[in-house]
């Protein structure tokens, strides 16, 4: 019977309109400020005040490229409402979940995983929430999304210098946060391959890659200019100030294994951070995942012991889920062998995306590694790269829909734990209201 609902290709906007009231309801119940507290308002407020950037060392957030900070700055210097400043991200949440509704379409042929795929970015409650913050976050998330649309335009059109819109986006993304850095290299190196096969000629080559490098250098460059001029260091963040939070996020830190400690079962005593998940960092970013396992909004049901039985039931439904998902990994491989052969628009911007996400995870292991913060695992850190998620999903999918068990399976896993994601939202929302 679900099957048979969700193969009507008419129902699939009211996924995107369901997400959309969402993220609505959240906006108006949820605080401005995350776990990072008052340190981007902090920015915010400066430029505000000052029309100038403040130094990486003003608050904690204040390494960070300016762009969200500065638009967010204008609303605030007009409105001097949190509220009005939240409502951006709030703008930002809608579209991101629009353009992924249209790559769904366009790249995704078959009605069930899109319905899937949706349904994952629509209620997620992680990726919902931290997309509605004062934080670039928001932003980033939206502009990770639209640096896959701006790819998969040009993938489809070849139109000549269409690329120069993704160097646009790409340098943008520079200018909203660092983690769009893995991201820039990954599109020089995939540029530089693209343009020598595509034109024959080591010349042209090199003068269209020159192009796209300067223009991502000329818009993305100047919060890491400014930081290597005052701070000494291009790259500098709050990981190289000395905070306090650092020294608790760091004691757990007993060697390498951290990384690799996959005892999830450790969630069901602790669905909430406690010493018990502190040293296992990718229990960490399972936990805060798939639910709020750090206390890091307004939100509170995770506060409260009567409803522990809610987070180990989503952390029980979503680990068969999590494995399909992983599964992918092994498909996505696959795919990128074939396209040395056979080139597929649609995997191609599939894998690239994978690899954005990838990339993201990479960098959260050697960040963590090199400063052995705990908080670097959030899962919220890699959703700049959600659209590779929802491949890896994809390709889980279509590597064994042809088993009727596992399909169904799959799809009643998803149903079920969007269904266990709405019941949090609505308890969320009485306890905002009682």
């Amino acid at each position: 019977m679900i099957i048979d609902y969700i193969k009507k290709q008419q129902y699939l906007p009211l996924i995107l309109i369901a997400g959309i009231i969402l993220r609505i309801f959240v906006f108006f119940t949820l605080d401005p400020f995350n776990n990072d507290g008052e340190e981007h308002f902090k920015y915010i407020e400066y430029i505000a005040e000052n029309r100038a950037l403040p130094k990486a060392d003003y608050s904690h957030q204040s390494f960070h490229p300016p762009l969200y900070h500065s638009m967010a700055a204008v609303i605030w210097k007009i409105s001097a409402s949190l509220k009005c400043v939240q409502f951006l991200s709030l703008i930002f949440s809608c579209l991101g979940l629009l353009l992924i509704y249209k790559l769904l379409i366009d790249i995704v042929d078959e009605v069930i995983p899109r319905f899937l795929l949706l349904g994952f970015a629509a209620f997620l409650p992680q990726y919902v929430m931290f997309s509605l913050f004062v934080s670039n976050d928001s932003m980033s998330f939206l502009w990770g999304i639209l640096l896959v649309t701006v790819i998969w335009r040009y993938i489809e059109n070849h139109s000549k210098w269409k690329w120069v819109h993704i160097a646009l986006v790409c340098g943008t993304g520079l200018l909203i946060k660092g983690v769009f850095l893995p991201y820039t290299v990954l599109l020089i190196v995939a540029f530089s391959v693209y343009f020598y096969f595509k034109k024959r000629s080591l010349k042209s080559a090199a003068r269209d890659l020159a192009i796209l490098i300067l223009i991502i250098i000329f818009i993305g460059h100047w919060r890491y200019t400014m930081n290597h001029l005052q701070m000494g260091n291009a790259l500098y963040s709050n990981l190289d100030a000395d905070y306090e939070w650092i020294d608790k996020q760091t004691q757990y830190w007993t060697g390498i294994g951290n990384l690799f400690d996959f005892r999830i079962w450790y969630l069901y005593d602790a669905p909430v951070y406690t010493h018990e998940t502190a040293s296992k960092y990718p229990v960490i970013y399972y936990g805060t995942f798939w639910y709020q396992h750090l206390p890091e909004s307004s939100y509170k049901s995770n506060l409260n012991a009567n409803w522990n039985w809610l987070a180990n039931i989503i952390f029980i439904v979503a680990l068969p889920l999590t494995l399909f998902i992983i599964s992918g990994i092994g498909i996505f491989i696959k795919k990128m062998i074939k396209l040395a052969y056979n080139q597929d628009n649609k995997s191609l911007i599939a894998c690239f995306a994978i690899c954005l996400y990838l990339s993201n995870i990479a960098l959260q292991y050697l960040m963590s590694y090199k400063t052995h913060v705990n908080f670097l695992f959030q899962a919220r850190i890699s959703f700049a790269g959600f659209m590779g998620i929802l491949f890896l999903f994809y390709f889980a999918y279509t590597a064994f829909a042809k088993n009727k068990i596992i399909r169904n399976a799959v799809i009643v896993n998803a149903a079920l734990i969007y269904c266990l994601f709405i019941f949090y939202f609505f308890i969320e929302f009485y306890l905002f209201l009682s």
